[in-house]
């Protein structure tokens, strides 16, 4: 293995040693307004080799206007100087051993308000500046992949990075949003974008930050600013058909399937979008409107148990999409419409449905602490080991519809309607079985106690949302009136059953006690949500707004929960279990009244906001047992102070400072004061007495990216507190929420929400990006991330607040590179420690583990169209339990042989992981220890697929509807 390694750095050392030659030709020079005589910052200066105007290298120009490109080898060349609202600059210019430099000195810009004779120069800038977006040429950064996707070319664009997961990070910050010409392409999800699209489509990549409709209509920052791509199609991309299919069969039973056909005609767009395989491999991501119904799953239990507070490292390996959660077959289909419905009305809506089996196999090693209480079999202070296992068989299916139409009244008026349906259903069956070991002062550890547990479950759900939103704009500029309305209507149903036989054991490990439950529960929640709001702004002076805002909430919801135990005599679930059967309504009306002021000048702007909600909860309890109704009023008044300030060092460096209160509402699941007894060592309920969380958030972010050269730097500190927050309180079982078939105490739990003050978190990082300066190296670059992790929870625990303090330390290092569009290189190397400490009277053992993670993926375009592809990953983890330290290789290779006219056939024969190694770990920190889980994924296997790419496009008949286009931020679409 050591020889394989050396092998590939040396591969790589050679290669990088081999290309990345010096060479010595500069084109420089200084560029103006030819009235005005004043620079031209941020100008695109592309040198183009005359012979096949291939594209060399590029830069901007500075402040001042000057440029400078070098390296260069020697022959011939054009200059072309591209800048928005001037006419394009042309001139050939020759590189010679003789003449390294080519000072073209000043260069004067003519304005673009004549019509020119001569023929207009194709404008091949890779880079542009528009406002406060970014737009990058496709063709220059694009991905040597066979049928790329829009994923793989975003890894070459500067400052991009894509995580294995598709995760896109933009200068470091999260990209929230994908946009196909400035419209949503199946709702919201941005993998759905960047996933089915192929690069050949493409003909930029626009990157801003975005605000919500809200914002950008009244021109007030609400703080909901967001990082944006938007994906600008090519001219001859729409109209006509094109798309893909793929299908592939391997060993195991392993396959996988694709499907994505589109077809344009101007502003009408139509695509279908479907994939099905055994991969674990999700192309989407669900909605879930009945995940937290609440009908009982799996937790530990045993001799005590705990709430899984923290997720530690790990890995998950493979590139699993699941993280550790099991293996998934995902099945899916999905249908994209956008139109114009003549000049006024815009409209996006998209069908599609899924359905995911997950086979999850879990094993477990924990250790927890409790303090001494000889009522409940524990004489002092001790500790417990803890050995779980899990089997589970889950089916999810979702069925979801979006809409969105834009109607413009007027030039002042328009109206926004988005509605959106969710249908849903889940069905599972799970065991899990627990081995809890005691240890005592004095007393070897011993078999405490041992459970067994059998879920089977069946859910049903939907959610139903309605949005409309009335905005006009008055004569005087700045003035503007928002009226918006929203309306949700969300019901779940769901039945479950439960077996559960435990044993209790003495200090001799012989079993003494054995009990069994057997239950059948059903549950009905219905809500209900109803939004009136308003906004009006008002200029006031130069440059400065201030805005008003009203809100008026109304939330319903109900909780109709049935439970029963099994007649022995019978066998049916016949007799009605009194504690857990309980009717519950809640009620939270809420009236929310605001302003905010806003200066904005060219270099700096801010705003400052405050709002005040006063909110009215009820909630009404009529439980079985007592059949009595319990009834709960509160009143709460809480202050929403915002803050946003932002200054522009120049166009490409700015700081922001940004600040906000909010409050969080508890669920009606933590709230209904309803014993669920699906896991019998630990009983929860919930508290009709909580208040409320209020929190407070803190940001500051500083980003400079130099046009230049390409080099990028990001830095951003985060800091978030909690009052009131809502936490579980984990006690000994009392008495009365024993059962009759089971009156002991002894390791059993009841966990219920509280509210406890005290927990914060805080998060920093910075990111550096430098591109190689090698023209022969374009869209290489270097990134390096530094991250620290600080927080601080809370819990209370056997009647004690027990504070968790968690650090995180990661530092990550990787190179992109890529020469002459024939080899993509990609290498990282991730470290990280993490660290746990707990501040209580528990004797809960402190948490110190280290894992890295080194990977490479290569793929060389090879004679012949063949195609050579490997992705190489290797995983170490140190710190944790015995048999959980692992070093874990993993190799996935595959060839490729394009076939066909215009390569639109591809064979691919691949191998995963080829050393059969691949496991998934991961640590979790409890509030009371800590828990390592180990958990299936898929190994190796062999598959050989085809994909074949169709393309009949027409890009000389495009209406000319598709010119009025126009995109998010007021770009336009169109050319």
């Amino acid at each position: 293995m050591k020889k394989f390694y050396l092998a590939v750095l040396a591969t790589v050392m050679f290669t990088l040693s081999t290309y990345a030659q010096k060479v010595n030709g500069v084109a420089k020079g200084v560029l103006l307004d030819s009235v005005s005589a004043t620079p031209l910052p941020d100008a695109t200066i592309s040198v183009i080799r005359s012979k096949d105007s291939s594209l060399i290298s590029f830069t901007v120009t500075s402040s001042t206007g000057y440029f400078e490109i070098k390296n260069i080898d020697a022959g011939s060349y054009n200059l072309l100087i591209s800048y928005t609202g001037m006419q394009n600059f042309k001139k050939q210019f020759l590189i010679t051993n003789g003449k390294a430099v080519a000072d073209f000195g000043t260069i004067k810009l003519d304005r673009n308000y004549k019509e020119l004779n001569e023929v207009v120069v194709k404008d091949d800038a890779p880079v542009k500046i528009k406002g406060d977006t970014v737009e990058f040429r496709a063709e220059s950064f694009k991905s040597v992949k066979p049928n790329a996707t829009v994923e793989d070319l975003l890894k070459k664009v500067p400052g991009m990075e894509v995580a294995k997961d598709g995760t896109v990070k933009s200068q470091g910050e999260q990209v929230q949003k994908v946009y196909v010409d400035g419209k949503e392409f199946f709702g919201t999800d941005p993998k759905m974008a960047t996933r089915n699209l192929n690069q050949d489509m493409v003909e930029s990549i626009q990157v801003y930050d975005d605000m919500s409709e809200q914002a950008k209509f009244t021109n007030v920052d609400d703080g909901s600013r967001t990082r944006a791509i938007n994906i600008k199609l090519k001219k001859d991309k729409k109209n006509g058909v094109f798309g893909k299919a793929m299908a592939g069969g391997g060993t195991d039973g392993r396959y996988q399937s694709q499907l994505n056909l589109n077809r344009f005609t101007g502003p009408r767009q139509i695509s279908v979008v479907g994939s099905a395989n055994n991969l674990d491999r999700q192309n989407f991501s669900f909605s879930d409107v009945i995940g937290g119904m609440g009908m009982g799953s799996f937790s530990g239990g045993g001799f005590g148990g705990g709430n899984a507070m923290i997720r530690g490292g790990g890995f998950s390996g493979g590139g699993s999409s699941s993280g550790g959660s099991g293996i998934s077959s995902p099945i899916s289909l999905g249908v994209n419409y956008r139109d114009m419905w003549g000049p006024k009305i815009d409209v996006v809506g998209n069908v599609n449905g899924s359905s995911t089996r997950t086979v999850l196999q879990q094993s477990s090693y924990g250790q927890e602490s409790y303090p001494a209480d000889a009522a409940h079999g524990r004489p002092l202070d001790s500790l417990a080991d803890k050995e779980t296992v899990t089997n589970s068989n889950n089916l999810n299916q979702n069925l979801r519809f979006n809409f969105r139409m834009e109607y413009k009244l007027d030039s002042l008026n328009s109206l926004l309607y988005y509605p959106s349906f969710t249908l849903q259903h889940s069905d599972g069956f799970s065991y899990n079985g627990l081995n809890s070991y005691a240890t005592l002062t004095g007393v070897p550890k011993y078999l405490a106690l041992t459970q067994e547990r059998t879920n089977e479950n069946s859910r049903d759900g939907y959610n139903m949302n309605q949005n409309l939103l009335f905005r006009h704009r008055f004569a005087k500029r700045g003035r503007t009136l928002t009226v918006g309305v929203t309306s949700t209507l969300n019901e779940s149903t769901g039945e479950g059953t439960t077996y559960s036989p435990y044993i209790y054991y003495t200090r001799s490990e012989l079993p003494y006690k054995m009990v069994t439950l057997d239950q059948q529960s059903t549950q009905k929640v219905h809500g209900f949500n109803n939004t009136v709001s308003t906004s009006y702004t008002e200029p006031i002076g130069r440059n400065k707004l201030i805005e008003f805002n009203y809100a008026y909430t109304n939330n319903q919801s109900t909780s109709d929960k049935k439970t029963f135990d099994m007649d022995t005599a019978t066998h049916k679930y016949e007799i009605i279990n009194a504690p857990s059967t309980n009717y519950f309504e809640n009620g939270n009306v809420s009236n929310r009244v605001g302003v905010n002021f806003r200066v904005q000048q060219r270099k700096y702007n801010y705003q400052v906001g405050i709002g005040e909600q006063i909110n009215e909860l009820s909630s009404r309890s009529v439980r079985a047992s007592t059949n009595k109704d319990t009834t709960v009023k509160q009143s709460f008044v809480n202050l929403y102070p915002t803050a946003v300030f932002t200054y522009n060092f120049t166009r490409n460096k700015n700081l922001r400072f940004r600040y906000s209160g909010r409050t969080n509402q508890p669920t009606i699941s933590q709230l209904q004061n309803v014993p669920d007894y699906s896991n019998p060592l630990q009983v929860k309920t919930g508290n009709p007495l909580l208040k409320p969380e209020f929190s407070n958030s803190f940001n500051a972010n500083y980003n400079t990216f130099n046009m230049m050269n390409f080099r990028y730097f990001s830095a951003n500190l985060s800091f978030a507190q909690t009052s009131n927050k809502i936490v579980n309180s984990t006690d000994d079982l009392p008495k009365i929420y024993t059962t009759p078939t089971d009156t002991s105490t002894r390791g059993k739990q009841l966990i219920i929400p509280v509210n406890l003050n005290g927990s914060f978190s805080s998060n920093g990082f910075f990111t550096l990006g430098l591109p190689f300066k090698n023209p022969k190296l374009k869209g290489s670059t270097f990134n390096s991330t530094t991250m620290a992790t600080y927080s601080r929870d809370v819990t209370m625990f056997y009647k004690r607040e027990n504070f968790a303090r968690t650090l995180s330390l990661t530092q990550t290092e990787g190179i992109a590179y890529t020469y002459k569009e024939k080899i993509d290189l990609n290498l990282r190397a991730s470290l990280t420690y993490s660290r746990a400490r707990y501040d209580s009277a528990l004797k809960t053992p402190d948490q110190d583990f280290w894992s890295q993670t080194y990977s490479a993926d290569w793929t060389f375009d090879l004679p012949k169209d063949f195609v050579f592809e490997t992705d190489f990953d290797y995983y170490l983890t140190t710190g944790v339990s015995t048999g959980y330290n692992t070093k874990v290789p993993l190799l996935n290779t595959s060839l490729s042989k394009l076939m066909f006219k215009n390569k639109a056939g591809q064979l691919k024969f691949e191998v995963h992981d080829l050393f059969n190694q691949n496991q998934s770990l991961t640590r979790n920190f409890t509030t009371n220890g800590y828990q390592d889980v180990r958990t299936n994924v898929i190994r190796r296997y062999f598959m050989l697929s085809f994909t074949y790419s169709l393309n009949r496009m027409g890009g000389k008949n495009i209406p000319q509807q598709d010119q009025r286009h126009f995109g998010p931020r007021g770009i336009r679409m169109g050319m």
